[in-house]
């Protein structure tokens, strides 16, 4: 059998969550390796791409990743009502935001592979393959950032089962379109369709809960016609599955940690990933390099004290204990009403109050993070 290679952490995918995790471990001196399975980061894009201003900032979008800039968002409810109300974000170009995240985290250090898959993990050892080759590692920490069908997850039987699906197409646009436009419609059950224009094309997509009875290709069939776009428009294929069913129960277990969709950390009403992706990842980095830190001599602490429970005690497999000193992640709000599915019909209401529109049904906004169904929402009208 081949010799395992040694090393601080494992991060199992580049994209913006592993990069993240894998950029703050290496700044804080672990050696790192991130395997993606792709042969190429950011392709191909799984994402709608866009991002709410107050998010720039924080995730520091360089000029280069952002596809168009958006002043104006246009929601389309399902009785034919528009509101218009100005939302400043971008809509990014996710494939050279990958590649720039990925290429941060190697010029902090870690090392990238791509094109290798994450196959079993046993007594601490992980499988690694790419074709026919085969490559064994042995981690003191692995991040598992490999998405919401995450192979990590599944070793700690953290597995998720609570998706929307979404079906996306790139097209070419008549004519540039300054806002974004977001559809409500009993065809798009349980989720919503939507519009981003990027210059000279724009994606165009649904996400529906398919276990509802939503059908992802009817649904963009239905919504592309809607908008006038024919089949001759398309110039790409996109989609997959988003995270609904909120954060996984346990981020940390033994020795492994999930951060981003693998984590189930995608925000349940608009399906948006990317922002909780590069912060769990940053903040999973940051503690994996503390505790890889504590264990070497002169340092004080060790692993399971500085990736454990806030008084010290490694957290039993299983137990949901949180994975970051401080119990950073687990600073979250309760799961929306909206998530269960007898509430599916009031997603429009929640989308208005989350996206800071007006009231609308008894849907209203606590806070930027926290959203409320009012007693008459909850009765029905």
């Amino acid at each position: 059998m081949m010799q395992a290679e040694s090393l601080d952490v494992l991060v199992v995918g580049a994209g913006p969550a592993g990069s993240s995790a894998a950029r703050a471990a290496a700044r804080g001196g672990a050696r790192v390796l991130v395997v993606e399975k792709r042969r190429q980061v950011g392709l191909p894009v799984q994402c709608a791409e866009f991002v709410p201003q107050q998010l720039i900032h924080l995730l520091q979008v360089p000029p280069r990743c952002i596809a168009q800039q958006i002043r104006q968002m246009r929601t389309v409810l399902p009785d034919g009502r528009i509101i218009d109300k100005p939302v400043r974000g971008c809509v990014l170009d996710r494939a050279l935001f990958d590649r720039h995240l990925a290429v941060l985290a190697r010029q902090a250090g870690a090392e990238l592979r791509v094109g290798w898959t994450a196959i079993e993990c046993n007594a601490g050892e992980v499988l690694l393959r790419r074709g026919h080759q085969e490559a064994r590692v042995q981690a003191q920490v692995i991040v598992g950032a490999d998405g919401p069908h995450s192979t990590v997850a599944q070793w700690v039987g953290q597995s998720q089962t609570d998706f929307v699906h979404g079906a996306e197409v790139e097209v070419v646009l008549p004519e540039p379109r300054e806002y974004t436009e977001v559809y409500f419609d009993p065809l798009y059950r349980g989720g919503y369709g939507w519009l981003f224009p990027k210059g000279e094309t724009a994606n165009v997509g649904v996400a529906v809960n398919v276990r509802t009875g939503g059908r992802p290709g009817a649904a963009l069939d239905q919504l592309c016609d809607r908008l006038g776009l024919p089949p001759a428009a398309v110039v790409g294929h996109l989609g997959g599955p988003v995270p609904v069913g909120g954060p996984v129960a346990c981020l940390r277990d033994g020795n492994v940690l999930l951060v981003g969709d693998a984590a189930g950390l995608a925000h349940p009403i608009t399906g948006g990933g990317i922002a909780p992706a590069v912060i769990s990842g940053q903040l999973a980095g940051q503690a994996v390099a503390q505790a890889i830190a504590g264990r070497r001599p002169g340092c004080a602490g060790s692993l399971s004290t500085r990736v454990g429970s806030d008084d010290g005690r490694p957290p039993a497999p299983g137990t949901g204990q949180p994975a970051l000193p401080g119990r950073a992640l687990e600073r979250r709000p309760s799961r929306p009403e909206c998530c269960r599915r007898r509430d599916l019909d009031r997603i429009p209401g929640l989308w208005l109050a989350e996206t800071g529109h007006i009231n609308y049904k008894g849907a209203t906004m606590e806070s930027p993070q926290h959203v409320q169904i009012s007693m008459a929402a909850a009765k029905g009208p």
